[in-house]
């Protein structure tokens, strides 16, 4: 082969691949600039804020994760009167031992049915909801026994005022549910006596009982 030929082959592809990458290069630049300037370009409104997308996040969360039902239980709330007397109070020696004494103090000398329902007032005290609801918050409410007020109450009950005491908390009623009771003989309460003209009553013994 000529060498000068060869020369100028060579020295003309040598231009040509210097031509060609000369080229590339410029297109390069140039699309990298207009990908630039098409980025820079985008409207900031495009843009979702952080905390959207975080809201957004939160409510997919919560719909898909299964609902828990928080139950609750009281032991206090909605919880009725027991009426039947026989429950806790008949095994309470302390109910036992007041009832009692608010017998012996307030009817001793009474016949034994008169003394079983000054006991029965006491307990229809704490179920009506319009007293304490416990036999000691009964009789030691202010003014409400005569026998606590002059300290007769602190004298020992008998055996028949014990017998009274627990027939009573086991249910035994010959008041028919009353509240309140008087001897018309030693009554010094005009509230009282009103309260008998207006109210139905039941006589056992020396006491007038009535709702």
């Amino acid at each position: 082969m000529d060498i000068k030929r060869f020369v100028r082959r060579w020295g003309l592809f040598s231009l040509g691949m210097m031509i060609a990458l000369t080229c590339t290069t410029v297109f390069a630049k140039k699309t990298s600039s207009n990908v630039f300037h098409i980025e820079s370009d985008v409207p900031f409104s495009m843009s979702v804020p952080t905390d959207v997308v975080h809201q957004e996040m939160s409510e997919t969360i919560a719909k898909a994760a299964p609902e828990k039902k928080i139950t609750t239980t009281s032991t206090h709330k909605d919880q009725k009167i027991n009426r039947d007397r026989n429950n806790s109070k008949i095994d309470n020696k302390s109910n036992v031992e007041l009832l009692a004494r608010a017998v012996y103090s307030e009817a001793r000398g009474e016949e034994f049915q008169g003394q079983v329902a000054v006991a029965s007032v006491i307990i229809n005290r704490t179920e009506s909801g319009k007293f304490p609801r416990s036999i000691r918050g009964v009789i030691f409410q202010k003014n409400a026994f005569t026998a606590v007020s002059d300290g007769q109450f602190w004298l020992k009950p008998d055996a028949e005022a014990y017998q009274a005491a627990k027939l009573a908390l086991n249910g035994s009623d010959p008041t028919d549910g009353a509240l309140y009771y008087y001897n018309p003989k030693t009554a010094t309460s005009k509230w009282m006596t009103n309260k008998a003209e207006k109210s139905s009553t039941k006589r056992i013994g020396n006491h007038v009982f009535m709702k």
